[in-house]
């Protein structure tokens, strides 16, 4: 990188949004230049250029407006900040990490082809397509389709929040060369309610979403078939009492599998009529958890139900 594109780029991160909009970073620089690690701070911030990460891009307490495509081959950070992208295209590996807060906002078309499955964390953050030019969207899909599961929450390119606004269409594409596909979102939030569904081209795809999350009462937990097949499906979780344990002080031990990182209730019955309410406990990630009762050594008899949420 030479000194002139450096001093540039120093002086322009100090700029508002605005100003940046008048001093676009250039073009030609911005796509060749290699960056091992990149950090946007700061006021918001307007980059030009097409740009391909092959290192780290870490976008921290702002807003950063991509104006041309941006292709991920390395670490896409955000924490948390607002992502305005054109097109965002990732490599098989390239991975994108955001949290509560973040916000990842596409203008045209996000070609999701990774295989970091284990790298890429997006649970806590939401995924927005909106456009004011063009309507229609394509999102390819990384992850797998682990069925009506909260387990394809887990390790499988999902999200919180997925967002479309209304008036605007989404197709759905298989991104990577695992086959099969799958979208996995706590919140699927249509701004044009349900007669936008059909505005979805599902190519065989299903969309798979939280009953429970309040976002989603519109969609009454039900299944709703998309255009060109696949499904909008509400996640269900398999609620199993593995082994029950009696340690040596009489207390009881529950081994449960549930839903993974959710919280689950544990109930208490003497009649299997009455239950009470016992504790609570979260799945680790693969879903088990373990509960100990500490009042079942004065019962001669006590029975456990585990319900979600």
């Amino acid at each position: 990188m030479n000194l002139k594109f450096t001093l540039l780029l120093s002086a322009l991160l100090l700029l508002t949004e605005r100003e940046v909009a008048l001093r676009p970073i250039n073009q030609a620089s911005e796509a060749k230049c290699p960056f091992a690690f990149r950090e946007l701070t700061g006021p918001p911030q307007f980059l030009a250029g097409a740009i391909v990460n092959h290192g780290t891009f870490k976008i921290t307490d702002t807003t950063v407006t991509y104006g041309d495509t941006f292709t991920n081959h390395g670490a896409y950070l955000s924490d948390p900040s607002t992502n305005n992208f054109t097109t965002l295209i990732i490599g098989p590996g390239g991975y994108l990490v955001g949290g509560t807060g973040d916000k990842f906002v596409v203008k045209a078309d996000m070609l999701n082809g990774s295989l970091q499955s284990t790298a890429w964390s997006t649970v806590p953050a939401e995924l927005s397509f909106r456009n004011t030019g063009s309507t229609a969207h394509t999102m390819s899909l990384a992850g797998r389709d682990m069925g009506a599961s909260y387990f394809g929450m887990i390790g499988n390119f999902a999200w919180d929040t997925l967002r479309l606004r209304a008036g605007e269409s989404l197709t759905l594409t298989d991104g990577n060369a695992t086959p099969g596909a799958a979208f996995y979102t706590d919140s699927l939030i249509l701004e044009g309610g349900l007669a936008q569904i059909a505005s979805i081209t599902g190519n065989s795809f299903n969309i798979y979403y939280n009953p429970w999350a309040p976002a989603n009462a519109w969609l009454l937990a039900q299944t709703w078939p998309l255009t060109g097949r696949g499904s909008i499906i509400p996640m269900q979780a398999a609620l199993d009492i593995t082994a029950v344990h009696t340690l040596p002080n009489g207390h009881v031990l529950l081994n449960v599998l549930g839903a993974p990182l959710r919280t689950h209730r544990i109930l208490v019955s003497i009649d299997l009529f009455t239950f009470d309410f016992l504790g609570t406990a979260v799945a680790a990630a693969d879903g088990t958890f373990t509960f100990e009762d500490p009042d079942s050594s004065f019962m001669s008899r006590r029975y456990y139900k585990v319900v979600f949420p």
